[in-house]
């Protein structure tokens, strides 16, 4: 299938350092993909880059002819909050157009489980889980084939998660999410690409089908090699007689990482499996309060790993 989206050898720098290392890839007409990695790795450079807001240092960005980009924020302030629901989504007539056809507001809100009663109800009076349901709403309304969305799962309730897993799967063209929800890694993309985390690998993007495929190669990338410790390990390299000394805070991370890590990712798992019991999709309120939970504990898992590898950079030096 013909790419809507495709870059070559893209490099992006960022005060001298690479944030974007000669990264190829390419987004396909109906593709669903996923970005990840830690916090700060470039995720959201990459898709500035994609969309054009980001000059390139080097490298092709080429898009197709006809390539309209949606790009989707959860910028909650972008709505008026004197405006109704019905306004919001169309502020002239009572009429939108969805998907080539015309139908009215009212019914197109309803898609995303708005109430009658609520279509003339401001914007204020919207908890916030209802406010991004209707930035969802507004943005399929968007004339696009390509939507990009950063972090769209983060902070959603059950409700607003399923409406927009029905919407991206509905819509008639490619999709590229920034995400650490493993539910939508799983369910919802076909394609994740993943960053390096690697020491001197940063910066590299590896294209990866499904969430298993990505478990095994993220092992490769942030389990420390080998069954010897952090400081064993660090003593075997060839800078080891000269390495830069360390600060006492960095010292201490360094000689507790290694459990943290592994007590951060027996904590993750647990919420994993508790999430995938059958009980628990049926309790609405214990589900919300996992999904949080696991976001809560992927973004330590990442943020210990982050500090290994500048922790390691360091000792490199």
């Amino acid at each position: 299938m013909t790419a809507r989206l495709e870059i070559r050898e893209l490099v992006v720098r960022r005060g001298g350092r690479r944030i974007i290392d000669g990264v190829s890839l390419a987004i396909a007409a109906s593709e669903l993909g996923a970005v990840v990695g830690p916090n700060g790795c470039g995720k959201s450079t990459l898709l500035r880059a994609l969309t054009g807001e980001d000059t390139p240092a080097s490298g092709e960005v080429f898009r197709a002819d006809g390539l309209r980009i949606a790009y989707f924020e959860q910028n909650r302030a972008a709505l008026d909050p004197r405006r109704s629901l019905a306004e919001t989504v169309c502020p002239d007539g009572d009429h939108v157009v969805f998907r080539g056809s015309s139908q009215h507001r009212n019914g197109y809100l309803e898609r995303f489980l708005f109430r009658a009663e609520q279509m003339v109800q401001p914007v204020s009076s919207l908890s916030g889980g209802e406010q991004s349901r209707l930035l969802i709403a507004c943005l399929m309304l968007q004339p696009a084939n390509l939507l990009v969305l950063d972090e769209p799962t983060n902070d959603l309730d059950l409700q607003t998660l399923t409406v927009l897993e029905e919407a991206l799967a509905s819509f008639e063209g490619a999709v590229l999410l920034v995400t650490h929800d493993r539910y939508f890694l799983d369910q919802v993309t076909s394609q994740i690409l993943a960053f390096h985390t690697k020491p001197g690998e940063e910066g590299r993007v590896t294209s990866l089908v499904g969430l298993a495929q990505w478990e095994e190669w993220h092992k490769t990338q942030l389990v420390p090699r080998g069954k010897k410790s952090a400081q064993e390990r660090a003593a075997e390299t060839p800078t080891a007689g000269k390495r830069k000394k360390l600060s006492f805070k960095e010292q201490r991370d360094w000689d507790t990482l290694e459990a943290r890590i592994l007590e951060a990712e027996n904590k993750l798992a647990a919420l994993d499996a508790e999430a995938a019991l059958p009980e628990v999709g049926a309790d609405a309120q214990r589900s919300i309060a996992l999904h949080t939970a696991i976001v809560a504990a992927r973004s330590e898992v990442d943020a210990l790993y982050a500090r290994w590898a500048e922790i390691e950079a360091l000792l490199a030096e």
